[in-house]
């Protein structure tokens, strides 16, 4: 598949089909449903107490005033609020109304990321908007979600279910799926399981390190492995790659009726194939704006519609998506531009490294020094040895302006928030309380060149 590149511009290969429909979110689901041989289903409404900011169903109760049976809503009056993860700041909610949410299911399912046939193995967070996305996503063409009462890396409560499954679909962030993976080593009946049931993956959330996708793509007998671009303001997904594809290392191209461009961060030139700069992206979908905030739209669109993503990336001559990293991560080392998930990545490989975070540590020249945070994995010890280990590590496989002069730091964890995705804001308050481990002679992290 190639998709068609003018003037800088990536439009989509997919075929866009419009949403041609008049009615209720619940009507629409409903009728999809019953395509499928659907023949109950429930209305249902959540009551609880009254906490913060949010009214409680039970306000209403005995307040004839309030409920006004002869009051009738216009189809496409729903208004859904979605919150952004808040991995870099304050998190927002952002607002879509409902005609944009059904189309947006509508164009995504055209690139059949789930099949009639599949079993979506379902997280239990219905209240995260990009789980019930997914539950709507896999309904849409008649997919079975086996929904596990966990929101762990391994649903162990659906064993089960999963052992008689032989094409289960699952979507995940990368920490997620290294975790699975090294449960699998330490239960022999979830190995067979996983091994025998397990046919497509789905990566959301981060950049995917290129060693875990190899590893993935090894360990399981995959018919797809996808990694899924996306953002809450561009109402969830943005580019995936076609059907079929055992990759993980590339975004793909944009979901139909979208396009996407790359810019520099500094001249705002809008870049050719193979030049990384901002991702911007562009689609009818797009949120209306932040909940009570609807003006801020601009925050995130310019005048002419495009989407600022804040990621940095390039698309190859045949228009796919390629991430290198956060804009407001980027360190400047050496007078270079350094994007932290390449050193991630190559500390990744390294046999000890579960998780790691590379951060800027202030250096007298008004530049940053890569420091790495590092969750080894079980059986290794925390100290100067395996420090200086990973600064050879990444001396001997990175340019100069690339090795750890900032040191490297052990955690038990990395912190994160309720979705799996770590908490950025918080990496620095972490960084403080913990004592640098490796030795200060810097020929382990190779020479300071300028």
């Amino acid at each position: 598949m190639r998709a068609r590149i003018e003037a800088g511009i990536v439009y989509s290969p997919y075929t866009y089909s419009p949403l041609a429909y008049d009615g209720t979110l619940y009507d629409y689901l409903m009728e999809r449903l019953a395509a499928h041989g659907a023949r109950t289903a429930l209305k249902a409404f959540v009551v609880g107490e009254k906490r913060y900011d949010f009214n409680s169903v039970f306000e209403f109760v005995g307040n004839d005033e309030s409920l006004n049976e002869n009051e009738k809503f216009d189809h496409g009056d729903c208004t859904f609020v979605e919150w952004t993860t808040g991995t870099t700041g304050a998190s927002k909610g952002v607002e879509f109304r409902e005609e944009r949410f059904l189309r947006q299911i509508s164009c995504v399912a055209d690139t059949e990321m789930f099949a009639c046939n599949d079993v979506f193995l379902g997280d239990c967070n219905i209240s995260s908007f990009m789980v019930f996305f997914l539950w709507l996503l896999a309904l849409h063409p008649g997919s079975t979600i086996a929904i596990s009462r966990t929101c762990d890396s391994v649903p162990l409560d659906l064993f089960d279910v999963m052992k008689d499954c032989k094409a289960v679909t699952i979507v995940s962030f990368p920490s997620r799926l290294r975790r699975m993976l090294n449960f699998m080593k330490t239960s022999e009946d979830w190995d067979i399981v996983l091994r025998k049931s397990l046919r497509r993956i789905m990566i959301v959330g981060s950049v995917t390190p290129p060693a875990l996708a190899e590893e993935l793509a090894s360990t399981f007998q995959l018919d797809e492995l996808r990694s899924i671009y996306g953002m809450a303001e561009a109402a969830g997904f943005m580019t995936l790659p076609p059907k079929g594809e055992v990759s993980g290392t590339n975004a793909g191209f944009p979901i139909p009726g979208a396009r996407i461009k790359i810019i520099d961060t500094t001249s705002s030139k809008v870049l050719g194939p193979m030049q990384c700069g901002e991702v911007l992206f562009n689609t009818p979908l797009a949120a209306t704006g932040y909940c009570g905030h609807l003006e801020a739209a601009t925050d995130f669109m310019d005048t002419e519609g495009w989407i600022h993503t804040g990621d940095l990336g390039y698309y190859d001559h045949d228009g796919r998506l390629f991430l290198c990293g956060r804009l407001k991560t980027m360190l400047v080392c050496q007078t270079r531009k350094v994007s932290p998930s390449e050193i991630e990545h190559c500390l990744m490989e390294h046999a000890a490294v579960e998780e790691v975070v590379v951060l800027g540590i202030p250096s007298p020249c008004d530049e940053e020094l890569p420091a790495a945070l590092v969750v080894t994995k079980r059986g290794y010890s925390q100290d100067q040895r395996l420090a200086d280990v990973l600064k050879h590590y990444v001396a001997d496989r990175m340019a100069s302006f690339m090795h750890l002069h900032g040191g490297v730091y052990f955690a038990e964890a990395l912190p994160r928030n309720t979705r799996g995705k770590v908490r950025a804001t918080s990496l620095r308050e972490l960084l403080g309380k913990l004592r640098r481990m490796d030795s200060t002679d810097e020929s382990a992290a190779g020479d300071c060149i300028y």
